[in-house]
Order: C-alpha cells, then structure tokens, then sequence
C-alpha cells in the first residue's frame, strides 16, 4: 500500500474515532441537564426514572426540547462515525 494512501486511511479513522467520542460527551451531557429542564409543575421523579422524559416532549420547556434535539443528532452523528470507521476497517482490510 502507498504510504500516503496509508497516512490518509489514518487521519479519516482517527477523525471518524474522534467525531464519535465527541458525540457521545455531548449526548451525554443533554441526557443529564433534560430532568433540570422540565415545565413548571413536572416533578423530574414522579414517572421513575427522570429520563424517560427524553420520550415525552410535552413536558419539556423549550430549553428542554432543544436538548432532546441534541441527543438525537449526536446519536446519528455516533452511529455515521461508526460506520466511517468500520467502512475504513474494511478498506485496510481490502487494500492488504
């Protein structure tokens, strides 16, 4: 394999690595602060686990909902960063 080619395969893995690991401290994050942005009212407990109120956004403020949305990209932008570097896998695997 051409060194070059080898460097570019690297530095495209190593960002796939990176652009996941980002996306997942940022989904994380929205995950923890969604129960501290609930409506006036809503008591963060009263369905059991505060987290499941990612899955009722009617009880959300607009804070709230913002980071729902969040979670939600960051979990796509995990599993594309997933698939870039499993793609990379198989093409290292392929030019050997």
């Amino acid at each position: 394999m051409n060194p070059v080619i080898g460097k570019v395969i690297l530095v495209v893995f190593v960002l796939a690595c990176t652009v996941g690991l980002v996306s997942v401290l940022v989904a994380v994050f929205n995950l923890i602060s969604i129960p501290f942005r609930l409506k006036p009212g809503v008591r963060a407990w009263a369905g059991g686990n505060p987290l499941n109120y990612v899955l009722a956004p009617d009880s959300l403020t607009q804070r709230g909902l913002a980071a729902r949305r969040r979670v939600g990209i960051s979990c796509v932008v995990f599993l594309v960063s997933l698939a870039v570097g499993f793609a990379v896998a198989l093409l290292v695997r392929a030019l050997r």
